[in-house]
């Protein structure tokens, strides 16, 4: 065998070069001095495989764990009653949203129209700051964006369900 650091013919056995001083065997490789044997030890690579693995796994883990109880935590923020107030020709009313489990009912609310129903939408929580909404008799689909602000009584959706404008703010006691 030859050395792989000076080039020196050195014995199968010898774990340092005679000539240069250099090591001859790999780390993972052990010599058994009364057997005159090698064997290959692979420990250190087998535990570092499994502490990244444990690591990544873990990792993942926790992500998922997270974005389960933040969707949770959406869901029970639009669960709450949200609504405001317009006027058209000096005539308030107020428009509602309903959201239920998997649909949300928008509501049109007068002294002549009590709780008239304008639309409803299926929707899906698909992020922790997005629902998936789709008409219920069309084949129609957008992602909203949902932000509330610190005290959580005020929500922005980002396109506005109801088309009237680039996003639209509702508000909840």
């Amino acid at each position: 065998m030859l050395c792989k650091y000076c080039g020196a013919e050195i014995s199968d056995e010898s774990i340092f070069c005679n000539k240069c001083g250099g090591k001859i065997i790999d780390e993972n490789i052990e010599y058994n001095t009364e057997k005159k044997t090698f064997s290959i030890t692979k420990k250190k690579n087998k535990s570092t495989i499994c502490f990244v693995l444990v690591v990544v796994m873990l990792g993942v883990g926790i992500k998922v764990t997270v974005n389960y109880f933040q969707k949770e935590n959406l869901k029970k923020q639009l669960l709450r009653d949200w609504s405001r107030v317009e006027s058209h020709n000096e005539t308030y009313y107020t428009l509602i949203l309903d959201f239920s489990d998997d649909k949300i009912e928008y509501i049109f609310d007068s002294v002549f129209y009590k709780d008239t129903p304008i639309e409803s939408f299926k929707y899906k929580i698909i992020s922790p700051n997005e629902i998936e909404v789709s008409n219920c008799g069309l084949d129609y689909k957008e992602i909203h964006k949902i932000k509330f602000n610190d005290d959580k009584t005020m929500m922005t959706m980002t396109p506005a369900l109801t088309k009237t404008a680039s996003k639209e703010y509702w508000y909840s006691d």
